[in-house]
């Protein structure tokens, strides 16, 4: 039974690769004819290998296809067709090539050509349906698992390089030197977010799945690459937010961010099984939540060790030992023995006076060991045996913003320059609160447990909004400590952004405005 025009588009889409399906439509092939073609010609690289020259062309299109050009105008013209079709689609495939050895050699991003893509998404959609913009890969996620497969050591991309077509595309721009002098400017993508919630995190696998899935659709020769399935990401994902690592029942709850450390972890040790050739990515992907030793290193180990909190207050003491102080009763004797002179009465006290008389000075934990006191003013060597703590670290005492206070969370005393003969101060261009104005093996010495995780919470924040915003951040931090940046380089639009995750939202509170 003869097919109509219909039907025949409808297998030509299905099975022959977009790029030849462009090259046929570009020379305007007759459908008939394209639909010849399709039954044998699927891929561009097949089809403009079926002859050496437009001479065999024509000799194929006389054997094969029954296309004699001495038949008639309409024959020899369709013939013409075919033959401008089949030189087009090899100078392309040539080019696509020669670019692709080029990326290879030098070290440049791998260009994943537009038909490799759609014939990988199609592969997919077979098997799961049809993908979503936000499930399906992005050409430049695609073209990075593309090199690792073809050079056959794959990588766990952290969440925020797996992107999707629904991603915002910022691209930046990458130059480089050929070896015969030519300039070539090359586009880099520019890092996504990582997952903020549970949501967040299972859509990024099930992208990376997809990624995968893909890969193995492309790369059928690859063992590792046989047996992959959705189920095996889905069981992952189930062990990650399940009761054995985000809902585990213990009486600390796991931070999120423990959690995206100890999974991106797993997947590392998975694709490392994988290169070693120990197992198929399917089956690794499995029994690495299996290890107890990876859980006990990476996961129950941090986590036991966040749950160990500093004590709250320390007990007042009068010496060594845990002896309460307390008011002596004035005694009815004579003698000249003052050891204890102002106790009694009249005994007044406001507390301790001088430099921290803000503070309760202790001497002594709980417990019975005693604080180093060396190691708050010029330090210690840690030979001393005792306890390395600062009163306002584990009372929770806040010390402000006075710079004199601020001091104090910092070990030992700032860095000093000397030029010309002169000693002072080193000043880095952001305040008197820079904690880069102390040694890096001092910074920070004094601050708890919760402030330091504070800190570090907010510089990666911060970090990531900067590296997002600036080429190299190191260069305008340099700009703004010469004085070069005399106004905000930030809109108003950028730190409202910054505001809703939360990091400037102090700030605001307080009327600071930078835009």
């Amino acid at each position: 039974m003869a097919l109509d025009d219909a039907r025949k588009r409808e297998i030509i889409q299905r099975n022959v690769t977009s790029d030849l399906q462009y090259t046929w439509d570009d020379s305007e092939v007759s459908l008939d004819l394209q639909y010849r073609f399709a039954q044998h010609d699927k891929p561009l690289r097949v089809f403009i290998a079926i002859a050496e020259n437009t001479a065999d062309i024509r000799t194929a299109l006389r054997t094969d296809f029954q296309v004699d050009p001495n038949a008639g105008a309409d024959q020899r013209a369709e013939t013409a067709k075919v033959a401008s079709a089949w030189t087009a689609g090899k100078q392309l495939y040539e080019k696509e090539t020669e670019l692709h050895a080029e990326s290879k050699v030098m070290g440049l991003p791998r260009n994943l050509q537009h038909s490799e893509r759609l014939a990988m998404l199609k592969a997919v959609e077979t098997s799961v349906g049809v993908l979503a913009e936000h499930d399906a890969p992005s050409s430049e996620y695609l073209a990075v698992k593309v090199e690792e497969c073809e050079n056959g050591e794959i990588l766990a991309s952290s969440l925020d390089e797996v992107t999707s077509k629904a991603h915002k595309n910022t691209s930046s721009l990458q130059t480089s030197l050929e070896t015969a002098g030519h300039v070539r400017v090359v586009k880099n993508k520019t890092k996504g977010s990582r997952p903020s919630n549970t949501e967040e995190y299972r859509q990024s696998l099930k992208l990376e799945a997809f990624t995968w899935l893909c890969m193995a659709s492309k790369f059928k020769s690859k063992h590792w690459l046989s047996d992959l399935k959705m189920e095996h990401f889905q069981k992952f994902i189930d062990y990650i937010l399940g009761d054995r690592v985000n809902s585990i029942k213990v009486a600390i709850k796991p931070s999120w961010a423990l959690v995206l450390q100890y999974e991106h972890r797993l997947r590392r040790e998975a694709f490392k099984l994988v290169n070693m050739g120990e197992s198929t990515l399917g089956e690794a992907l499995i029994k690495v939540t299996k290890d107890p030793d990876l859980k006990e290193a990476y996961f129950m180990t941090p986590l036991a060790l966040t749950a160990s909190e500093p004590p709250t207050k320390f007990q007042k003491t009068s010496q060594k030992g845990n002896y309460d102080w307390s008011p002596r009763p004035k005694g009815k004797g004579k003698g000249k023995f003052q050891q204890n002179k102002g106790y009694g009465k009249g005994f007044k006290s406001s507390g301790p006076k001088g430099k921290h008389g803000d503070l309760n000075l202790v001497s002594q934990t709980p417990d019975g060991r005693d604080i180093c006191f060396a190691f708050n003013s010029q330090g210690c060597n840690g030979k001393c045996g005792r306890v390395h703590a600062t009163n306002d670290t584990v009372t929770g005492k806040q010390v402000g913003t006075d710079p004199e206070k601020i001091q104090r969370w910092h070990r030992g005393q700032k860095v000093s320059l000397e030029w010309a003969g002169k000693t002072r101060e080193l000043v880095d261009g952001f305040g008197l609160c820079s904690p880069t104005l102390w040694e890096q093996t001092c910074r920070g010495a004094h601050l708890g447990a919760e402030a330091r995780e504070l800190c570090t919470t907010i510089f990666e924040m911060l970090s990531s909004f900067t590296e997002q915003k600036f080429e190299d951040p190191r260069r305008e931090a340099i700009r703004l400590g010469l004085g070069h940046i005399a106004a905000s380089p930030f809109t108003r639009e950028e730190l409202d952004a910054l505001r809703a995750m939360g990091v400037l939202s102090t700030f605001k509170e307080d009327g600071f405005d930078s835009a």
